[in-house]
């Protein structure tokens, strides 16, 4: 079982529609967590870019207009996502050391779309 996390704007206090949502990474039993970056060479045409590290992630996350959901609605603090982000708890996916050389650090990496 795993869970999907999201960056997204503010909901509108009249309707409740959300305008912009970002894909932060994927959680699951017994992996560490995977981060969805984008590759260095990936262009994005859109506004909902997704930034290539954890640092761009970083700066994202303190932007006073957005917030951090799960894909069950739950709301988490820019503090409580890095934690789960830098937990560093299960195994590692066997293809993360060889498609990313940042393999040391605490979670893996993902690129272009996945759920």
């Amino acid at each position: 079982m795993g869970t999907n996390f999201y960056l997204e704007g503010v909901a509108c206090s009249q309707c409740g529609h959300v305008e912009e949502r970002r894909h932060i990474g994927k959680r699951s039993a017994g992996w560490v967590f995977l981060l969805h970056v984008r590759a260095p060479d990936e262009l994005f045409e859109h506004e909902g870019e997704i930034p290539q590290s954890l640092a761009g992630w970083r700066t994202l996350f303190s932007a006073d207009d957005m917030q951090i959901v799960d894909e069950y609605d739950k709301h988490y603090t820019a503090a409580a996502m890095l934690l789960i982000i830098d937990a560093g708890l299960g195994k590692r996916h066997p293809q993360s050391s060889t498609t990313w050389p940042m393999h040391e650090l605490p979670y893996d990496h993902a690129f272009g779309a996945f759920s």
